[in-house]
């Protein structure tokens, strides 16, 4: 389920990346928050199921955090891609 919801993620990105409509930007959002509600959902499960006892709090706290530092990680890179060649670019980037 978590490759499908990554999948799902990646074909989210290329649809809106290569899109010319909004109802196909619309589309891929869609799919990528598909994707997202996947990916989130059974990651949490994994770390559950891998780390019981005392070490779940640190490896869901790590798990987490994860995400805004990703996400901080992104706005680093993304903002010069966009500012250098173009938004679907970034999306392209993102998604691979």
């Amino acid at each position: 389920m978590v490759v499908l919801g990554l999948c799902a993620l990646a074909l989210g990105g290329a649809t809106s990346s290569f899109a010319t409509d909004s109802w196909a930007i619309g589309m891929g959002r869609a799919f990528a928050g598909a994707g997202f509600l996947f990916t989130t959902l059974y990651f949490t499960k994994m770390v559950a199921d891998r780390f019981e006892g005392r070490e779940i709090a640190t490896a869901m706290s790590i798990l987490v955090m994860s995400w805004p530092f990703g996400i901080a990680m992104g706005q680093v890179g993304q903002a010069w891609l966009a500012n250098t060649l173009l938004w679907k670019v970034t999306i392209q980037a993102a998604s691979a």
